[in-house]
């Protein structure tokens, strides 16, 4: 006790301190929501003062925090967040749990890591300070709050992700493998469980403390699929939507391959029940694209294992066929939207593509031509496509100055093509193809760089294997 009360940890005590206390200033709008705000947050901080490994308090956080769709609102004229009339949640700012949480940690950071803060920014100086010049052109030109926010997210992230991966590299050995795969299972159960009662009740479980969207299966607004006659709410979790749910297992599903390799005796039965259990729950969100990803990288890992003797598990589901085959009946509402979503981003990206309509904003771009359901209803949301997306929002300059810091973060870390890393890649890009959530929400930037955290670390994990 006398190492933790020591003068060096009196600033993080005190942000711990600042951290429960404005998280139980939100009691008014729920209690609920503000204790969970408050465990959360503290959670890493909590870990680090104990273990002084910030790859460590990280990697808890984000398992724990990942999910909940807390979010925060921030004062904005209502007339900002509309699009002919109609209100966007899209175009309001609001700060999320992982914003929060990210900005607590690097406030840690400069305290205690401020050393490896500066070896990130040597290492990508160029890189980042070319795409840091184009963001601050384009928040000159636009003046748009919700541009700014999102800016100084994406940079938030993107830094935090590079720390961590540099921390990673150094710190490893001490990481806690076993406890990590515990927490993997406890988070799958936890959001799987949610999920199946959504789909059983057809309905949300009134979790709206931590982040469950209302829905009702049927309901116009509701993500509900039919099946056999019958209308099925889809299961969501605490996301905001099923497919992100879809693509949190996909992850989960990943990293516990990741750890096989890494764990011994019982507790890789663990990581064997993570891939069983998230490959289960996956079936109820529905998600086509994740059900396919699941099944195309336990297949190809089977496959190598029987051919080329790799050490990895397989779990094989039988898929719902009539929600995959409806894509090519020509009335799969979802396919359908998705393409009228596309054809409306052309219109976006060659009215801003220059300096780009900002990050964020990418609805309001498209005010007085915004497509329709087959329903008739306004498809007020951004293109599902990440890469049209990008561009729209950054346009032609910002786009390939985010490409180059790609680019050049994959080009200094990657050191080793693996068959898991190929599949990892395949899975960002059709995931990139199909849906918005890798750049519109905080949950699915977050889950986009833990997927290129699992690509990097999986090289450099290979390469050395290799050596020995």
């Amino acid at each position: 006790m006398k190492k933790i009360f020591v003068k060096k940890n009196i600033l993080l005590f005190i942000l711990l301190f600042l951290v429960v206390g404005v998280s139980l200033s939100f009691w008014r709008e729920s209690i609920g929501r503000s204790i969970a705000l408050a465990v959360l947050m503290s959670i890493p901080l909590i870990v680090y003062i104990f273990t002084e490994n910030l790859v460590t308090s990280l990697l808890y956080f984000l398992l724990l925090a990942l999910p909940f769709n807390i979010t925060y609102q921030l004062p904005f004229p209502f007339e900002k967040s509309l699009v002919d009339g109609i209100s966007v949640n899209y175009l309001i700012p609001t700060l999320s749990i992982l914003d929060f949480g990210l900005g607590v940690l690097f406030l840690t950071i400069v305290t205690k890591k401020l050393q490896t803060l500066k070896e990130v920014f040597t290492k990508y100086r160029y890189s980042m300070l070319l795409f840091l010049f184009f963001l601050l052109v384009q928040n000159l030109i636009l003046r748009n709050p919700l541009v700014l926010l999102s800016s100084l997210r994406i940079l938030l992230y993107v830094n935090t992700f590079l720390i961590f991966l540099e921390l990673w590299q150094k710190e490893k050995k001490k990481l806690n493998y076993n406890l990590l795969s515990i927490l993997l299972l406890v988070t799958v159960l936890f959001q799987g469980i949610i999920g199946l009662f959504q789909f059983l009740k057809g309905s949300s479980l009134g979790l709206d403390f931590l982040g469950e969207s209302r829905g009702v299966a049927g309901l116009v607004g509701s993500s509900f699929v039919g099946l056999g006659g019958q209308v099925f709410l889809r299961a969501g979790g605490t996301f905001p939507h099923p497919n992100m749910l879809g693509g949190f297992f996909l992850l989960v599903l990943l990293f516990a391959i990741f750890l096989t390799k890494k764990l011994q005796n019982y507790y890789k039965i663990v990581t064997y029940l993570v891939i069983l259990f998230s490959s289960i729950f996956l079936i109820f969100t529905f998600s086509r694209t994740s059900i396919f990803l699941s099944f195309l990288i336990l297949t190809v890992l089977f496959i190598s294992k029987i051919f080329f003797k790799k050490k990895y598990f397989s779990f094989s589901f039988l898929l719902i066929f009539e929600r995959f085959f409806a894509i090519f009946s020509g009335d799969d509402s979802g396919w359908i939207d998705r393409v009228n979503l596309a054809k409306a981003s052309f219109v976006v990206i060659k009215q801003n593509w220059i300096s780009g309509i900002g990050l964020g904003n990418y609805v309001k771009g498209m005010e007085g031509f915004f497509p329709t359901t087959y329903r008739s209803m306004p498809l007020l949301q951004p293109v599902h496509n990440v890469f049209l997306l990008l561009f729209a929002e950054l346009g032609v300059f910002g786009f390939l100055s985010y490409t180059y810091l790609l680019f050049e973060i994959v080009r200094k870390n990657y050191k080793k093509i693996t068959i898991y890393g190929i599949l990892i890649f395949i899975s960002l890009f059709v995931i990139g193809m199909f849906d918005h959530y890798f750049v519109s929400l905080p949950q699915g930037q977050m889950m986009f760089f833990l997927l290129a955290f699992l690509l990097l670390a999986e090289s450099q994990e290979n390469l050395k294997y290799k050596k020995k």
